[in-house]
């Protein structure tokens, strides 16, 4: 659920703290992260918008009225602007 760098030998800071809560059996605050990893984006330029899969499925899920938003698909060069 976590974006991952593209470098396959070095773990994020992200995929290092989620581990660092796993071990020593502490709550982790997953939704919050994701939140604030979203919040980041927004500050950054040329990059992939976040977690579009995980968004769809939390509206679907409390049956959020889309109707009167307009949904297009975005291709995988869209980018965040």
């Amino acid at each position: 659920m976590l974006k991952r760098i593209s470098l396959h030998g070095i773990s994020s800071l992200n995929i290092a703290y989620i581990m660092f809560h796993i071990v020593q059996s502490k709550p982790l605050n997953l939704p919050l992260m994701i939140i604030k990893n979203m919040r980041d984006m927004t500050a950054k330029m040329n990059w992939y918008l976040p977690y579009g899969m995980v968004i769809r499925k939390i509206v679907k899920h409390f049956k959020i009225d889309t109707s009167e938003l307009y949904i297009m698909t975005l291709k995988p060069h869209d980018i965040y602007n």
